[in-house]
């Protein structure tokens, strides 16, 4: 009886420790064992079903993969909601004049009526009143930003609201003239959108971060920027070493895309790997 026992502990050990570096085979490996445990207690008519035991084990199995599919539904759903931004931003702003003793001018809010040459035109409304800007650019000032060899002021478009400021070289009633120093057009300037990417690996420049991973989605090639922040996980989303992408591999990547078809990644899961 001492040895059957002894028996049956070098079986569970061994069984715990396969279990460990193999978890798909899990469910026959534990059935084999149970059963071996019955016979070898010389229990004839156990009152163990193995067929039963089966079966819940594969409806347990099937539960926790359903609530992974549910949690990774509703991750992907708040991923998806940041999707579709527009390339600009949807300008409501209130126009705001600041004019300094020293001639300075601060203005927000101003709409352009005429863009021509290096000069832009543009209106604010105050309550019932209304002042005429005349905006000259030189090569100092800076648009969007940058200075003027980056961003000129042939982007800037009538109907766009800007802010801008400068120093006032005159006036005459509401009208008023500066020399600009800034201005900013909200109307182009492009704001981060953060958007789902689903597609095949094309190539992948290292398996350690940071790192570059180009993916071809639809007839469009885009490279993940893989920082040693972004999250790289496996399809049941837990975490996977960059050494287990391949070419081919389905992936889906979350991050915010620029303009040149390049993703500054959040995510990247493989689908393809557990």
């Amino acid at each position: 009886m001492l040895g059957k026992r002894i028996n049956s502990l070098i079986i569970i050990s061994l069984t715990i420790n396969y279990m460990k570096t193999n978890k798909i085979t899990y469910v026959l490996v534990s059935m084999l064992v149970l059963t071996g445990l019955a016979l070898s207690s010389g229990v004839a008519n156990a009152a163990f079903d193995l067929k039963a035991w089966f079966k819940g084990n594969v409806k347990a199995e099937e539960k926790i993969e359903n609530k992974i599919e549910k949690v990774e539904n509703k991750f992907e759903e708040r991923m998806d909601k940041l999707t579709g931004k527009p390339d600009h931003v949807k300008v409501s702003v209130a126009s705001n004049v600041s004019l300094s003793a020293n001639g300075k001018v601060n203005v927000v809010g101003a709409k352009v009526t005429a863009v021509s040459g290096n000069t832009v035109t543009a209106s604010s409304t105050l309550g019932s009143a209304t002042l005429n800007w005349t905006i000259n650019a030189n090569a100092d000032t800076k648009i969007n930003g940058s200075n003027t060899s980056g961003n000129t002021i042939t982007n800037i478009s009538v109907g766009d609201t800007i802010n801008f400021q400068g120093i006032l070289t005159a006036s005459s009633g509401s009208s008023l003239s500066l020399t600009a120093t800034s201005i900013k057009d909200l109307s182009i300037v492009r704001e981060p959108v953060r958007t789902t990417l689903a597609g095949a690996i094309k190539s992948i420049a290292g398996t350690v971060a940071p790192t570059t991973m180009v993916v071809a989605s639809g007839n469009v090639d885009y490279t993940a920027n893989i920082a040693t922040s972004t999250s790289v996980l496996g399809s049941t989303w837990l975490t996977l070493p960059l050494s287990s992408f391949q070419v081919g591999n389905k992936v889906t990547v979350y991050g915010t895309i620029n303009a040149n078809n390049t993703i500054d990644a959040t995510v990247v899961r493989n689908n393809n790997v557990r």
